[in-house]
């Protein structure tokens, strides 16, 4: 079982289509939910007819989406596929099923830095303009991003609010926030969020700096 880390990852799958029994079929059909299958004898997604211990090797690219990682996989850790073949013979149905898992490497991160409109010095009364830039550093989607700022001043701890998108990677437009609330409903991987608050310089920082 391999393993993928990101979306985007490509997972190339090979069926091979094996006829155990003792009678030639015709018209095998291989299919598979998770892309189209080429099996190499037809350019398509069928075999013509595979003779009594002959085999034919069809294969698909999946590209694995970012909806993977963020189920974890459904919530087992990996993605699951079954490949299936049918066949007739003289009316009867024959079918044939394979099935396999790829891992999933989940690697959820944030990094934030906090940046100030002004290196000093300032007093009494001024207003120092804060920025706390989120970036999610991780391969899934953070959900519910908000900041918590311990803050050292004598006066009214900065409130981080005003949340916008700072820096949108690709694919664009994944992440996305419904309502200014000072929560960032969900951040993508590679996206930039920025809050930002307001500290207004009060005596006794000055006073004890």
């Amino acid at each position: 079982m391999g393993s993928v880390s990101a979306a985007g990852s490509t997972v190339n799958y090979t069926i091979s289509v094996n006829n155990t029994g003792n009678t030639t079929l015709t018209s095998i059909s291989v299919t598979d939910a998770l892309g189209a299958v080429v099996c190499p004898s037809t350019g398509s997604s069928s075999i013509t007819t595979l003779a009594p211990g002959g085999s034919e090797s069809c294969t698909f690219t999946y590209n694995t989406p970012q909806s993977a990682f963020d189920s974890n996989g459904g919530g087992d850790g990996d993605i699951d596929n079954t490949a299936t073949a049918n066949a007739t013979y003289n009316a009867s149905a024959v079918s044939a099923n394979g099935s396999t898992s790829v891992a999933l490497v989940v690697t959820p991160g944030l990094t934030i830095e906090k940046l100030a409109d002004t290196a000093g010095p300032v007093n009494a009364g001024n207003s120092i303009g804060y920025s706390y830039r989120v970036t999610n550093t991780g391969n899934v989607t953070i959900n519910n991003v908000t900041i918590n700022d311990v803050h050292n001043g004598f006066g009214t701890v900065p409130s981080p609010g005003s949340e916008a998108m700072f820096n949108d990677a690709a694919p664009l437009g994944n992440s996305t926030d419904a309502t200014p609330n000072a929560s960032w409903d969900s951040l993508a991987p590679g996206d930039t969020v920025v809050f930002s608050a307001n500290y207004n310089v009060v005596q006794a920082d000055i006073d004890n700096p």
